[in-house]
């Protein structure tokens, strides 16, 4: 394994297109079942990989694409971002939650499940020729990167991994008093807003924040975040790791993080500066967008 500890950029990747087409996709599972994507391509050039990515716990799939009042629209979404500079970005809604199917039988909302419906919705959507022979990224955001773990350990899906704000070793908040520690750690209570945003956050951001909320996913997230549960499943992968973090995330010990991905043939660790746990909110978060632009490149396209 080689450690990459260079995985903030310093400058921004250049766009090579103007244009993005988006498209609603709705796949097929099993049981009745349905997950809903969005679609982001470049016009105009032949992408280079597809972007697998799923949100956060209670978050929808809008996170990969937020819409801040009185900003640019590609400003704060990184699903346009992305797809500017050459990949397909699909954003896809977790099984019970946005626009994808609300299951009420609690086994279909176990961590196996939500994987499995994602594994089945990413082979449909594999049956597009224009998707068919372009290597995958599973792209996850905290819960969201529980997720993609879980999904890669159980069905093989992605060429490379990109796992955002995510611990497999423990999770943990932003307490009132500014330190970062242990979910349910005693003492002064903790903010998730504080945790996502920050202190005085601006409203707009706040705003766009509460924008994708949607129901949070009991019993996965409980199976996914319980501490240490992901650690072998981290020590499993096989293909190349991305791990951004912000400043002031989730994770309480980001060099060990890395250290779990003992057999993986590439890890790249980014810590965005002054950043809390919603990146893409964050100042800076082109810079980390960037770095995952590299990182597809270097690691997937080359193949």
């Amino acid at each position: 394994m080689s450690l990459d500890v260079d995985g903030i950029a310093t400058y921004e990747a250049p766009a090579v297109v103007d244009e993005v087409k988006t498209s609603e996709e709705v796949y097929e599972t099993s049981d009745g079942l349905h997950i809903s994507t969005t679609r982001y391509s470049p016009v105009g050039v032949e992408p280079s990989a597809m972007l697998w990515c799923v949100p956060g716990g209670g978050c929808s799939r809008d996170y990969w694409d937020f819409d801040v009042r009185d900003e640019p629209r590609e400003r704060y979404s990184f699903a346009r971002y992305l797809a500017r500079r050459g990949v397909v970005v699909v954003t896809a809604d977790h099984l019970g939650s946005g626009e994808s199917s609300r299951p009420v039988e609690e086994r279909l909302r176990s961590s196996a499940s939500l994987a499995a419906h994602m594994h089945a919705a990413l082979l449909e959507a594999r049956r597009d020729p224009a998707l068919a022979d372009l290597p995958v990224v599973g792209v996850g955001h905290s819960f969201g990167a529980g997720m993609t773990l879980r999904q890669q350990h159980l069905h093989d899906d992605f060429d490379a991994l990109v796992l955002l704000g995510w611990s497999s070793i423990q999770l943990g908040v932003v307490y009132a008093d500014g330190s970062i520690r242990a979910m349910g750690s005693p003492g002064e209570p903790a903010g998730i807003g504080v945790t996502n945003l920050g202190f005085n956050a601006d409203r707009r951001l706040i705003e766009a924040n509460r924008s994708v909320a949607t129901v949070m996913l009991q019993p996965a997230i409980d199976e996914v975040a319980t501490a240490g549960r992901l650690e072998p499943v981290s020590r499993s992968v096989r293909v190349p790791v991305y791990l951004g973090f912000g400043e002031f995330d989730m994770a309480l010990d980001m060099p060990a993080e890395a250290a779990l991905y003992a057999d993986a043939p590439v890890v790249t660790t980014a810590v965005l500066p002054g950043s809390y746990h919603f990146h893409n909110l964050q100042p800076g978060h082109e810079l980390l967008w960037s770095g995952i632009v590299d990182f597809t490149a270097e690691q997937v396209t080359s193949r």
